[in-house]
């Protein structure tokens, strides 16, 4: 039984992952390998396995090599499970310790790479130099799950036959930060007596340490006095207990202060520590300890040295933070104090959208780095005003603000990699707002930003759904009107698309003909939705008119005739809207010959005549005229019209 170890190096210039739409930055400054020994290492000097990294252990039995098939089990456990037992050290492997796991391997080699975990360059796994052909040597290869978390009260490795749910336990061996790994392996020898081979190994860790903004995506190396900075210690091995452990961080300035800042665990069992500290002056006659908790004293031009001490031989990491000299300050149009906070931050929020109107503005101008900058200043003003002002009722307001401001930047940049992020953004900012302020004004514009964010990433089914959660949870917005007009224009692009499939399948081209038909008939409903809810809509006609004309899509004249008329009978629609239904109910009714119609209507080519006449008639200035003019003079029409005459 061999145990790979791991050992990690220091790489020599430090990089970082490029965050994945709102994730965290993690600074690459190491690299690990998982290396199998030469030979069974002394289990009296256990194998290192570093957190995150891959626990991969090598079985050579020739005697069970049978057959493609065969397996070998293997069983792992922890000394914390060994004494939560009272199993004395050199005791004989007991797999009803809590928390042991049952592995099984089969044939294979260990090489090549394993995921990487954050901070690392890569991971590789590098195997035996002389290995052969698995079966032909024996070698069964067992990953090992491993994971910080509480220690299990049952042993998942024993069978209970009355225990239905011990199926469905996880095979992950949970672990504290500080712990030894006792691996076992059992076979029957030649006389018939159990032996056990046993190895060991213990954990470690590297120690990561960094000073943040508040959104953990950029680092940090200057602060303005009264300013925040961000703490993120990542140290598997001081996660010691089931309860959110906390390590402290040393901080000295180069004018003579120190302090002590204590961070504290996200979550149970993550091994990530997180804190702040806010730099103030340093007041002459004050001491360190009187001032407020997670303040941390400062003087213009200090360098702040921040310093983790992680355990054992592992060396302690500094970080540098200057405290600029001066101050942040900004000059700002007004110096009204309000009483009432919800006006002021109101107040705030106009600047900020008084500052993206101009960026618009100097955008089209092509003025790149004053449109940059002004949108900067009214990020800014936004995020102070949602800082100060946190319960505040135009939180919602604020929260829309910043997310339409990410969906504005992503349909600028021309970097899809830029592009993507942002688009990321606003579909993250929307969806919160949606969810925290459901009663605001501002949900069902986000619900219908989301939509139109997700339609223009490209993922128009995702949208489509968007617009229909809108439409059932606030049927009586008036966003429903556009909501509409873009659903129907969906069905109308999936209809178009399925006509333009390109096969030489003729059965595949009357399968797709069909269900094209469905879309354009759909699209025809969904368009036809507007005139009756929202009469008045500026879209109403345009909708009925595009409505017609997909029923015609979908060779329903009939249909196509009645929601076109609508339009025509409209006396006091747009004239260049009114035209366009003219002609294409025309265009219907020539399309219809041969249909069965009700008792005492013309014949439908006479109708379509007269519809084409009125139309040169009525708006004889038109293009819809002259392609009207162009279609009396066909034979079929004309002779139509000489008929009703």
């Amino acid at each position: 039984v061999l145990v790979f170890a791991s050992i990690t190096f220091t790489v020599t210039s430090t990089t970082a992952e490029a965050p994945q739409g709102l994730e965290e930055l993690h600074p690459i400054t190491h690299t690990m390998v998982a290396m199998r020994p030469e030979s069974p290492e002394d289990p009296e000097s256990p194998q290192q396995l570093v957190h995150g990294g891959p626990l991969i252990v090598e079985l050579l039995w020739p005697t069970i090599a049978q057959h493609v098939d065969s397996s070998a089990d293997i069983y792992i456990q922890t000394a914390a499970g060994r004494a939560e037992a009272g199993v004395e050290p050199g005791a004989p492997f007991d797999i009803r310790v809590p928390g042991t796991i049952k592995v099984t391997g089969s044939y294979g080699t260990a090489s090549g790479s394993a995921t990487v975990p954050h901070g690392y360059q890569e991971c590789r796994i590098i195997g035996s130099r002389y290995a052969g052909d698995s079966i032909d040597d024996g070698r069964f290869i067992f990953r090992v799950p491993v994971r910080l978390g509480k220690l299990s009260e049952d042993s998942f490795a024993v069978d209970l036959e009355d225990d239905p749910l011990r199926s469905r336990a996880p095979g992950v061996l949970h672990v504290d930060g500080d712990e030894m790994i006792h691996i076992g392996f059992h076979y029957t020898n030649d006389v018939g007596e159990g032996i056990w081979v046993t190895r060991d190994m213990s954990l470690h860790g590297d120690p990561f340490f960094n000073v943040m903004e508040r959104d953990y995506l950029s680092l940090v190396e200057g602060r303005f006095v009264d300013e925040t900075v961000h703490f993120r210690v990542r140290d598997a091995m001081k996660d010691l207990s089931d309860d959110r452990d906390s390590v402290d961080l040393l901080m000295m300035t180069s004018s003579g202060l120190s302090n002590v800042i204590s961070v504290t665990e996200t979550l149970s069992h993550s091994g990530t520590f997180k804190g702040l500290v806010k730099f103030v002056y340093a007041d002459e006659a004050k001491a360190v300890a009187d001032y407020n908790p997670g303040e941390m004293p400062v003087k213009f031009g200090d360098a702040v040295t921040i310093t983790y001490i992680p355990k054992d031989w592992r060396g302690d990491i500094p970080r540098v933070v200057g405290i600029f000299k001066g101050a942040d300050g900004d000059l700002i149009p007004f110096t009204k104090r309000f009483t009432d906070p919800e006006i002021a931050v109101k107040t705030q929020f106009s600047i900020a959208e008084a500052y993206f109107e101009m960026a618009k503005k100097h955008r089209r101008l092509g003025q790149k780095e004053v449109t940059q900058r002004e949108i900067a200043t009214g990020k800014k003003v936004l995020e102070e005003a949602l800082r100060d002002y946190p319960e505040s009722e135009a939180r919602a307001q604020g929260d829309y603000l910043l997310a339409n401001l990410s969906l504005e930047l992503a349909e600028e940049v021309t970097d899809e990699k830029e592009k993507r992020h942002y688009f990321n953004e606003a579909l993250l900012r929307f969806t919160k707002i949606v969810g925290r302020h459901r009663d605001s004004s501002y949900a069902p514009k986000s619900q219908f930003k989301k939509a139109l964010t997700l339609e223009r990433m490209g993922s128009f089914d995702a949208a489509c759904e968007e617009y229909v959660k809108l439409s059932y949870r606030w049927p009586d917005n008036e966003l429903i009107a556009e909501t509409i007009a873009r659903l129907g224009q969906y069905f109308f692009r999936k209809g178009k698309g399925l006509l333009d499939l390109e096969t030489d399948d003729a059965l595949e081209k009357e399968k797709a003909k069909l269900t094209a038909h469905n879309m354009f008939t759909t699209a025809a409903e969904v368009f036809g939705r507007m005139v009756v809810r929202f009469p008045q809509h500026k879209l109403a006609e345009k909708t009925t008119v595009l409505s017609g004309q997909c029923y015609m899509r979908a060779e329903k004249y009939d249909k196509a005739v009645v929601a076109l008329t609508q339009v025509v009978d409209n006396g006091d629609a747009e004239k260049e809207v009114r035209a366009e239904a003219m002609y294409w109910c025309a265009d219907s009714y020539t399309k219809m010959e041969g249909q069965a119609l009700r008792p005492g209507q013309p014949p439908p080519l006479t109708q379509a005549y007269r519809m084409f006449k009125r139309l040169t008639w009525d708006y004889p200035s038109s293009k819809w005229a002259k392609y009207a003019r162009g279609r009396l003079t066909e034979p079929q029409i004309s002779s139509a019209g000489e008929d009703s005459a």
